[in-house]
């Protein structure tokens, strides 16, 4: 089983509190390509999980490039939450 978007690049093996659905909702956001606005307290992870999101979208770009596959921002995120 594929580990859940996103997760694979934070630097510790479980999401903190708030982070997994923080990965999720950027996720989301990015790939309609607008913009996500998070408020949480100092030190959840809300720079990492923005991030983590950011880097996946990116993968998953770089992914269809290499396959010749169009990506498609309104792609629903697979694996999310």
């Amino acid at each position: 089983m594929r580990e859940q978007a996103g997760h694979s690049w934070l630097a510790h093996p479980t999401p903190r509190d708030g982070q997994a659905e923080m990965i999720a909702a950027c996720i989301g956001t990015l790939q309609k390509g607008e913009a996500h606005l998070a408020s949480a307290p100092t030190g959840i992870g809300k720079t990492a999980a923005a991030l983590a999101a950011a880097l996946e979208i990116r993968e998953l770009i770089r992914r269809a490039q290499n396959h010749n596959v169009p990506y498609s921002k309104t792609k629903s995120a697979q694996n999310c939450g």
